[in-house]
């Protein structure tokens, strides 16, 4: 059997092209170009990307060669098989789930415009209910909490750990995003947000109620002083401390603590509040996504991804 005739090598082939290739691809800034008429969402713009796809595909493959010895080659391959390996998975976390599913898309048109063919492995995919509940999924502040969370910090003194999480309850952004936040990054209607996760910027719109909120804590800052400068982690043990002390009075705080990260609780209530406004300004849910998913510094078409974050949509 050739090489052309192993399933492996058809799929990190494309891979490679996609991550390599011309008009785009690794070192290339997706973001730039998004809008454009090809919108290039065939390439691989992260190693991060590459590898997951790789693992991904490498994974598929070793579930092909056990389940169907017989297919050789992609273009055989359809949503029955995809099916089936998703099924196969179902004893991991329902974000992991999401995740693969979200990369078999990406191998979809990766492999369709490597090798010029129209494989559809996305109509008709069934995504099992997953058996185990990941608990970073499962935390997600509610209004009540939260509201009972800036009373606390209202009786607390001015400090860095304190606007950290007042940052992540008004605009949603990781620990990271906020202890790289600095003065010159407040505009009259928007912050720019740098460095996020995969190096990627992007804007959130502000109110004017919110841009001097924002100005009151750069009072007295260089344009290029850190709002907030401290570490990620303490951010995030700052906000678990304060979650610590409100579950003696409050049992169900006890379900954010048990989460892998306090601050991505918080960034879901952000994330359905938003939508839920969103809509109620009469905005489909494809535009109520795309804000959301902007916001939280997310690709729009992460359709999987976003109903990881919004928890009681209306």
């Amino acid at each position: 059997m050739g090489k052309h005739s192993n399933l492996k090598y058809q799929f990190f082939s494309a891979i490679e092209d996609a991550f390599t290739g011309p008009h785009g691809g690794y070192g290339a800034d997706k973001h730039s170009i998004k809008g454009t008429p090809d919108n290039h969402h065939d390439k691989i713009y992260s190693f991060a990307m590459r590898n997951n796809l790789i693992d991904t595909a490498g994974n598929f493959v070793s579930f092909m060669k056990e389940n169907y010895p017989d297919i050789k080659m992609i273009r055989d391959i359809n949503i029955s098989h995809f099916n089936h390996y998703l099924e196969s998975k179902a004893n991991v976390s329902q974000l992991t789930l999401n995740q693969i599913a979200s990369r078999i898309n990406s191998l979809e048109r990766i492999t369709n415009k490597h090798y010029h063919q129209s494989v559809d492995w996305h109509t008709d995919r069934i995504i099992p209910n997953a058996s185990i509940t990941s608990r970073r999924v499962g935390a997600c502040f509610t209004n009540p909490q939260k509201e009972m969370l800036l009373s606390y910090l209202d009786n607390k003194k001015d400090c860095s750990g304190k606007n950290g999480v007042l940052l992540a309850c008004n605009f949603g952004l990781r620990a990271s995003e906020i202890t790289n936040l600095k003065a010159k990054d407040i505009f009259r209607d928007h912050i720019h947000v740098h460095a996020g996760k995969g190096g990627r910027n992007r804007d959130i719109a502000i109110t004017a109620e919110e841009h001097s909120f924002l100005k009151n804590m750069a009072k007295g800052l260089n344009p290029n002083d850190r709002l907030i400068p401290i570490r990620p982690m303490a951010v995030s043990g700052y906000l678990r401390a304060c979650c610590k002390a409100l579950s003696l009075s409050e049992p169900s705080f006890k379900t954010i603590l048990d989460a892998k990260s306090s601050i991505h609780a918080i960034r879901k209530n952000y994330a359905t509040n938003l939508y839920n406004t969103e809509r109620a300004f009469g905005k489909s849910h494809d535009k109520a996504m795309e804000v959301v998913m902007n916001n939280l510094g997310h690709s729009a078409d992460r359709e999987p991804l976003f109903q990881t974050y919004c928890c009681n949509k209306v």
